[in-house]
């Protein structure tokens, strides 16, 4: 047995524990040492009333690699000071003291905000923790400057699996659940919806008939079968053409950064028309956006080379109970924004044109992307906000209830290399009838935007606020499976091409059956254009 003598001085709480001598005391039996001095020097502490700041959320083993994280929440209405607090391990008994030299970004938490801490060694964060968390059992104690206990939890095994939170439900407030999709630096749901509400309004703003009278959704119309001097086998995004109407851009999945203009007139429907190859590489290119470039002023395509096969592979072999793959996960994803190519439909095709960026006023911007917990995910949808001043990807990765991240704000970037930046998720969405989302576009309004599954049909959400997601409602199928072999890609109408469906109907691209068979191009109009 050890016997502790502590004396009451100026010393902190944890000053103390820091002078306890543990060497003997075995980890398990630590934290209970540290609860039994804390009694004795709670007796002579002061009994003010705590702070109301609190442990909201625990991430023990994260999904495809990522730290360790733990979050703080401060449900008070002034902001509050965090120098002097520690957070104590209690497996390890090693503590995080906040707000001291390397921890200066947690000196402070504001009201409401949710305050997210990553572990040592596997974040990018100023603020790191000394220690993992364990998936089989682990407790966290926080304590204020004056060493009282402000909070603490504790969790067995089987509460904090790997992918999954130790969490307050309702957020900050309610006990400690387990919950299926954790939400760092938001607020914590039940994990099946975490918006600010579910709303409960009529959908479809901008086109409300794309289903039949009996509001059964319809078939999309069969376009043509996209041809051209390549077969484009594994068509993976589609956006419709800015600068010039009657055309839509479309591009592989893949490492080739290139994009093909296809025509949508009667007489030239599904044929490529021109393609263009880019002077910078990708490793996986996912999804295609037109919109205006980050100075808000010139057109451009958006790219998403966000893939990542392995990552996908890791959570679903988790969740089959099987071994992971022997894959490499990505750590990189990259968004490109680049000027649009002018099309010139009498020039013959046999080739992808060389197009050079970064010279001849052809503006470009390259935006490295991290995400905020350190996990990998395979990102197949891209939706940008028509000023090119944010873009939104949605995961392909998680087995139910994909989230959306949003970007910072990129208007004030020049073109060029940009230094990576770090997505935080904005929402989660209900899965349509629990099939992976491949495709994705948000409407000019910024009140709706449309998604395609690969073989289950399209769907549609709507915001309450345009561009906020945090407010999202849906999904509603508005169009049935085609019978294709596997849809890719969705986009909102911008071709000019057929009256009353600017901005209302949706053009929908699908991968080929076999790889010496054309892929097909079809619309889902709006009924009531």
């Amino acid at each position: 047995p050890q016997i502790v003598v502590l004396q009451h001085t100026s010393r902190t709480f944890w000053d103390s524990i820091r002078h306890l001598r543990m060497g003997s005391v075995d980890a398990s039996s630590r934290w209970r040492l540290v609860l039994l001095v804390l009694g004795a020097w709670m007796a002579m502490a002061d009994p003010a009333g705590l702070p109301p700041i609190r442990i909201n959320e625990i991430v023990a083993r994260p999904f495809s690699g990522g730290p360790d994280w733990l979050e703080l929440i401060n449900l008070g209405q002034e902001e509050t000071s965090l120098a002097g607090w520690a957070l104590l391990d209690g497996s390890s008994g090693r503590m995080l003291h906040l707000g001291d030299t390397g921890c200066t970004d947690t000196t402070s938490i504001r009201p409401g905000q949710h305050l997210v801490i990553y572990q040592a060694g596997r974040s990018s964060e100023v603020c790191k923790l000394p220690f993992g968390m364990s998936v089989n059992g682990d407790n966290i104690t926080m304590f204020d400057r004056n060493g009282r206990i402000v909070d603490a939890t504790e969790w067995g095994e089987g509460d904090a699996p790997e992918g999954a939170s130790w969490a307050r439900v309702p957020d900050g407030t309610g006990p400690f659940t387990t919950v299926v999709v954790p939400t760092p630096g938001l607020a914590n749901t039940d994990g099946t919806f975490f918006a600010e509400e579910v709303v409960e309004e009529e959908p479809l703003e901008v086109c409300n008939a794309y289903m039949a009278p009996d509001d059964e959704p319809v078939f999309p119309r069969f376009v043509g079968d996209i041809t051209g001097p390549k077969d484009l086998v594994e068509i993976s995004g589609v956006a419709s053409a800015r600068r010039t109407s009657g055309a839509l851009w479309v591009h592989e999945d893949g490492e080739k950064a290139f994009i093909y203009a296809l025509g949508v007139k009667e007489e030239n429907a599904g044929q490529i028309l021109a393609a263009f190859a880019f002077d910078f590489e990708v490793e996986d290119l996912e999804d295609i956006a037109t919109a205006k470039c980050p100075d808000g002023v010139t057109d451009c395509v958006w790219l998403a080379d966000t893939g990542d096969n392995c990552a996908r592979d890791v959570v679903e072999a988790h969740e089959d109970e099987d071994d992971p793959p022997d894959c490499e996960l990505r750590r990189e994803h990259v968004v490109w924004a680049v000027e649009e190519p002018n099309l010139n439909f009498n020039r013959t095709v046999k080739r992808p044109i060389p197009f050079v960026t970064g010279d001849l006023g052809r503006k470009t911007w390259r935006f490295p992307i991290l995400y905020e917990e350190g996990a990998y995910h395979d990102m197949e949808s891209l939706m940008v906000k028509p000023d090119g001043s944010e873009f939104y990807l949605i995961e392909r990765t998680r087995v139910c209830c994909p989230l959306v991240y949003a970007s910072e704000d990129v208007s004030s970037r020049p073109p060029g290399y940009h230094e990576a930046m770090v997505l935080f998720p904005t929402t989660t969405l209900d899965r349509p009838m629990d099939r992976p989302i491949s495709g994705a576009d948000i409407h000019a309004s910024g009140k709706e935007f449309a998604v395609t599954t690969p073989r289950h049909g399209t769907f549609l959400y709507s915001l309450s606020r345009p561009f906020d997601f945090t407010q999202v409602a849906g999904p509603w199928k508005v169009a049935k499976d085609a019978g294709v072999p596997q849809m890719e890609g969705v986009a909102y109408d911008f071709t000019e091409i057929y009256p009353g469906q600017e901005g209302k109907g949706l053009w929908l691209v699908s991968e080929a059956v076999e790889d010496d068979e054309e892929p097909p191009l079809l619309h889902l109009s709006c009924l009531q254009a």
